[in-house]
């Protein structure tokens, strides 16, 4: 495994803190057991999982699909594989901030950002993944 890749990795398996309490309700993280299930399930995967903080605009989509998420991939291959995801994947309902943003962020393993652009929903997330201490 080459030097970047092991860099990677162990930078990806320091643990973040979790947001407690809840911004939103002021109490304690309804999420957190699902939160500590799936970081569980990726260790004995030995796999890990990020979250793309980007705005929706269709030539970033593109740009996520075609090259950002293959690029992400390729950290993975025979020593566990790395993937990524974004906000608009999730395929729940509900309280969007919570499902949507908050738990991916705490559930993932690392964090990018594309601040290319003004973008206050982007300045939101990372702010919130910074407040975690989030790998970003």
């Amino acid at each position: 495994m080459s030097d970047e890749r092991s860099e990677f990795r162990e930078k990806a398996t320091k643990p973040h803190r979790r947001i407690n309490p809840c911004f939103m309700t002021g109490k304690g993280c309804v999420y957190t057991e699902q939160i500590d299930r799936e970081f569980e399930h990726r260790r004995e995967k030995q796999s890990f999982s990020g979250f793309m903080i980007l705005p929706f605009r269709p030539n970033i989509s593109v740009f996520y699909d075609l090259c950002l998420k293959r690029f992400v991939s390729s950290y993975g291959a025979a020593d566990g594989p790395v993937s990524i995801i974004k906000a608009d994947q999730v395929r729940k309902t509900g309280y969007v901030i919570c499902e949507k943003i908050c738990k991916k962020i705490q559930e993932s393993d690392f964090v990018i950002a594309d601040i290319s652009m003004p973008n206050a929903n982007v300045f939101y997330e990372l702010g919130l993944a910074y407040g975690i201490g989030q790998k970003s």
